[in-house]
C-alpha cells in the first residue's frame, strides 16, 4: 500500500482516510479466470495439497453402493419457499430449484426437487411465467383482508358529523388558515367512522401529520381515548411526534407490549383506544398480519397512513396497497403537496403525488447534475485511463467479482436490461429468473439487429471509476455548504455500498478542513447481516464467518442486557460461540427465535463525527437503550471510549469494548430518509442497476423545502429509470383471486397452510435426524464442490 501511494506523490504518513482505502482496494490481490479444464486441475492440486485423496473418495463412495434419500426433498421444498418468499411474494421457479437443491444437500436429488415442485409441495402454486407462490401467501394476504372487512361498524363513531365539521372550523380559526379538502375529508372519516380500520391517502409533503392526523388525535384525546402513535422506523416516528399522540413507538416495539389481563386471566379489551400508524406503505404483510391479529385480541381502532406509491417494505407483500385495491377499507385522500416552499419545487412534487412521474422526471431534470471523470477517479480505483480494459468475455472481475459471460449478456439485453455488461453475475441472473416468460418467449426471429454485422458499441468508462465520480462529487457538493446549511440538508443514495463510499469521503473533506478532530480512537461497528430467518437458523451460513456477531439478551427485569458471542466455527450441526470472557458454547440457531445477527468491523471516531445507530443499542450499567435510527455527534473523547451526544441532549460513552450497530451518519440510504423533512436535499444515483425507480426517486427528491440537487453517471438513463413505477407482485394478484372468503373460512384454510409450509428450524431438525452416511455423502459433496 505504501508503495502504491508513494508511486502517486502521496505521502503514507498524512494520507487521508479517502486515500488509504484507494490503496487498499487497489493492491487487494486480484483473481482472473482461467478455462474449465485448468480450473479443474488447479482444484484438484489444492485439494491433494490439503491432505485430501480424491481417488480414495471416490473408491470409498463406490464401494459403498447407491444410498437411500433421506427424503429431505420436502424439507428442502419448503424450506426454499420460506426463505424466497420472506422477501417476496411471488418467487422464481428457478430460484426455488436452486435454493431448494442447496437446502437438501446430500438428502435430495434436483429430479426429486422439480418431481415435488410438480406435486405442490410446501403448498406451492405454480403461476405460470417461470414463477411460483405459496398457499400460506395467498391466504395471508386474504385473512389480512378479511380481517380488516370484518370490523366494519363494529365501534361507535368519536364524533357526531355536525360536531366534527365544528371541530374542522375551530381548527382553521387557531391555525389561521384553511385545511385543504382531503385533510378536512380524512379528519371527517377518521372521528365518524364506526370501522375499527380506515385509512388515510397522501403522498410526500401533502400535511398528513399537522393537518390530518394532529386534529384526529387531539380530539380522540378529549373524548377520552388514549392515543397511540406507531410507525416502521424511528426516522418516521420523530416526524410523527408533531400530531403528539400519548405513546410514541415503532410497530415492532408495540407488537412486543403486553396486553393488559383481567383477574380471571383473560386479555381485557380496550375499545377506547386509537392507534395511527405512519408510513403504513412500508409495512410488509407478516407485520402487517401481527397488528390486525393484536387489535383484533386487545380493542381499540386503527388509522393507516402512508401512501401506496411510496416505499414498500423490505419483506413481502403489500398490504396497504391491497386494501385500497379492493376496497376493504375506507380512506381519504389528501393530495394537495404543501411541504415545498420553491414553487417549481412544489409542481415536481405535486405531479409525482399524482402519479405522473414523466412529467415528475422532466422537472427533475432541471436539478439534474452529470458527473465527470478526472484521473483523481482513475487513481481512486487503482487504473488509468490508457490502461487496456478487462476483456468482455472474461467471467472474473479484478476485484474477484463474478461476472456475467457473453451469452447472459446478450440475452439479457435483449430482453431489456441495459448495459448488463456493467453488472455482477449475480444481478444478471437475478434479472433473467425475474424475466423467464420474456426468455422463454425470446427466438431466433426476434431481437436480432437489422445490420448482420454485429454492432460494436464505443468502449465506455469502467462503472466503478464513474462511482468513484459520482462520490467525489457528491462530497464535495455537500462540504461545499456552511456547517447550518448541512445540518438543513439530507445527504442521501440509492445504495448502502454507495452510501458508505460518500461517508468516507465526506469525513476526509472536513478532517482536512479541522472541523473532525485530528485524535482518533477505533470502536467495533456492527452491521445487520440481510439473511432471511430461514437462513439464520441454518449452521451453513455461519460457516467460515469469524467476522459475525450473535446478540442475544440474557438476564430478566432491570438485570437484562445483550450479551455478544463471536462466532469460532461450526461443528457438528451446531454453532461454536465464545463471548468477551473467553467461554465458549455451542449453538443451535434453528431452535434460536429471531437471532440478532451482525458483521463485526472497526470504525475510527474522532471529536466532531456524525453517526448513525443502524439498530437499537444497550448501554453498558443501565437499562436504558439507543434507539434504531437515533443520530448522535461525538462531542469527545474519554479514556473509556468516544462520548456522543445524542439528539435528545444526553450524553453516552461508547465503550472501546463494546460492540454497537453505528456507522457514519453523513449519507443515508433513501430508504432511511423517508418520512423526513429538511430545508435542502443531495441526492446521489447511479445509472447501472437501477430499472425502475419512480418510488425511490420519489421520495429522494421530495424531502426538501427549498433546494434539491440531483446528481448522477448518466442523465439520461436515470431519468428513464426515474419515469417507471416498480410493481410489487402479490399473490392475489399472481393467481388472479380478487375475493377473500369470510375471515373463518380463510383462517381455517391458513393453518393447513402454514401446516404444510412449516417452519424455521425444520430443516436443521430433520439433518439432525438422518443417517450418518447421508451426512457423510454430503461432506464429499461439499469437498467436490
Amino acid at each position: 500500500m505504501d508503495a502504491w501511494m508513494r508511486g502517486r506523490g502521496i505521502d503514507p504518513e498524512t494520507a487521508t482516510d479517502a486515500e488509504k482505502e484507494s490503496a487498499c482496494l487497489a493492491t487487494r490481490g486480484g483473481k482472473a479466470q482461467v478455462g474449465q479444464n485448468e480450473q479443474r486441475w488447479e482444484w484438484r492440486e489444492r485439494i491433494r495439497a490439503a491432505g485430501l485423496d480424491l481417488d480414495a473418495v471416490v473408491a470409498q463412495a463406490r464401494a459403498r453402493g447407491p444410498i437411500e434419500s433421506a427424503n429431505l426433498t420436502d424439507e428442502a421444498i419448503k424450506a426454499a419457499a420460506r426463505h424466497l418468499g420472506e422477501r417476496e411474494s411471488v418467487f422464481g421457479k428457478h430460484a426455488t430449484r436452486l435454493e431448494a437443491l442447496r437446502a437438501g444437500m446430500g438428502g435430495t436429488t434436483l429430479s426429486e426437487i422439480d418431481q415435488a415442485i410438480d406435486d405442490k409441495a410446501a403448498g406451492l402454486i405454480d403461476v405460470g411465467g417461470g414463477k411460483l407462490t405459496t398457499r400460506d401467501t395467498l391466504y395471508r394476504e386474504q385473512e389480512i383482508l378479511a380481517r380488516v372487512q370484518s370490523g366494519r361498524d363494529q365501534v361507535p363513531a368519536i364524533l357526531s358529523t355536525h360536531d366534527t365539521k365544528a371541530l374542522i372550523e375551530k381548527t382553521e380559526t387557531a391555525q389561521g388558515y384553511h385545511l385543504s379538502e382531503g385533510q378536512r375529508e380524512a379528519i371527517t372519516l377518521a372521528l365518524t367512522t364506526q370501522d375499527r380500520v380506515t385509512g388515510i391517502v397522501g403522498a410526500w409533503g401533502v400535511g398528513k401529520t399537522t393537518g390530518a392526523v394532529r386534529p384526529i388525535i387531539a380530539q380522540a384525546k378529549a373524548s377520552g381515548f388514549h392515543t397511540i402513535g406507531m410507525t416502521p422506523t424511528t426516522k418516521a416516528k420523530k416526524e410523527l411526534a408533531d400530531a403528539k399522540p400519548d405513546e410514541l413507538m415503532t410497530i415492532a416495539s408495540w407488537l412486543q407490549t403486553k396486553p393488559e389481563m383481567q383477574s380471571n386471566g383473560s386479555i381485557k379489551i380496550n375499545e377506547n383506544r386509537l392507534i395511527v400508524m405512519d408510513e403504513a406503505a412500508m409495512v410488509g404483510a407478516e407485520d402487517m398480519d401481527r397488528v390486525l391479529q393484536k387489535l383484533d385480541r386487545e380493542g381499540g381502532r386503527l388509522v393507516l397512513v402512508g401512501d401506496p406509491q411510496q416505499l414498500r417494505s423490505v419483506g413481502a407483500g403489500a398490504p396497504y396497497q391491497q386494501m385500497m385495491e379492493a376496497r376493504a377499507v375506507q380512506f381519504a385522500k389528501i393530495s394537495e403537496v404543501q411541504r415545498q416552499s420553491d414553487p417549481r419545487l412544489k409542481q415536481m412534487a405535486q405531479v409525482w403525488a399524482d402519479g405522473d412521474a414523466k412529467a415528475a422526471v422532466a422537472i427533475a431534470q432541471e436539478y439534474m447534475q452529470s458527473v465527470t471523470v478526472t484521473d483523481a477517479d482513475w487513481r481512486a480505483v487503482g487504473k488509468t485511463p490508457d490502461q487496456e480494459r478487462v476483456s468482455e468475455s472474461q467471467t472474473q472481475s479484478e476485484a474477484g467479482e463474478l461476472k456475467p459471460t457473453d451469452a447472459m449478456i446478450a440475452l439479457a439485453e435483449r430482453v431489456g436490461l441495459e448495459d448488463a455488461g456493467d453488472l455482477s453475475f449475480q444481478e444478471v441472473r437475478e434479472y433473467l429468473d425475474a424475466n423467464t416468460e420474456k426468455v422463454l418467449g425470446f427466438d431466433e426471429g426476434r431481437g436480432k439487429d437489422k445490420d448482420p454485422q454485429q454492432k460494436v458499441k464505443p468502449p465506455k468508462i469502467p462503472r466503478e471509476v464513474r462511482q468513484a465520480a459520482l462520490v467525489r462529487e457528491t462530497a464535495s457538493s455537500y462540504l461545499s455548504l456552511s456547517p447550518d446549511e448541512r445540518a438543513d440538508t439530507v445527504l442521501m443514495t440509492s445504495t448502502n455500498k454507495l452510501r458508505s463510499a460518500i461517508n468516507t469521503q465526506v469525513r476526509a473533506g472536513l478532517k482536512e478542513r479541522g472541523e473532525i478532530g485530528s485524535e482518533s480512537v477505533t470502536i467495533r461497528a456492527l452491521d445487520k447481516v440481510s439473511m432471511t430467518k430461514e437462513a439464520l437458523s441454518r449452521t451453513e451460513s455461519y460457516q467460515d464467518r469469524s467476522d459475525l456477531i450473535v446478540r442475544m439478551s440474557e438476564g430478566r427485569g432491570e438485570a437484562r442486557r445483550d450479551v455478544d458471542w463471536q462466532v469460532k466455527g461450526v461443528e457438528r450441526g451446531r454453532v461454536i460461540l465464545e463471548n468477551d470472557a473467553g467461554e465458549q458454547k455451542h449453538w443451535n440457531p434453528s431452535t434460536a427465535k429471531s437471532p440478532k445477527v451482525y458483521a463485526s468491523r472497526e470504525i475510527w471516531l474522532s471529536p466532531g463525527d456524525e453517526i448513525n445507530f443502524r439498530d437499537s443499542a444497550g448501554l453498558r450499567d443501565t437499562p436504558d437503550r439507543i434507539e434504531n435510527g437515533a443520530d448522535a455527534k461525538v462531542v469527545r473523547l474519554s479514556p473509556d471510549g468516544p462520548v456522543a451526544r445524542m439528539e435528545d441532549g444526553r450524553e453516552v460513552t461508547l465503550q472501546k469494548d463494546q460492540n454497537y450497530p453505528l456507522d457514519y451518519g453523513y449519507c443515508r440510504t433513501v430508504h432511511k430518509a423517508q418520512g423526513m423533512t429538511k430545508g435542502g436535499a443531495i441526492y446521489a444515483v447511479e445509472s447501472v442497476g437501477q430499472e425502475s425507480i419512480s418510488q425511490l426517486a420519489g421520495v429522494a427528491c421530495t424531502r426538501e423545502k427549498t433546494s434539491l440537487r440531483i446528481l448522477t453517471d448518466d442523465p439520461e438513463k436515470v431519468g428513464k429509470a426515474m419515469e417507471k413505477w416498480a410493481v410489487h407482485e402479490t399473490a392475489m394478484a399472481a393467481t388472479k383471486t380478487t375475493q377473500a372468503p369470510d375471515l373463518d373460512t380463510i383462517q381455517a384454510l391458513r393453518r393447513e397452510a402454514q401446516a404444510e409450509l412449516g417452519h424455521h428450524g425444520d430443516l436443521a431438525r430433520a439433518r439432525d435426524a438422518r443417517p450418518l452416511e447421508i451426512e457423510q455423502a454430503r461432506q464429499e459433496m461439499e469437498i467436490e464442490r
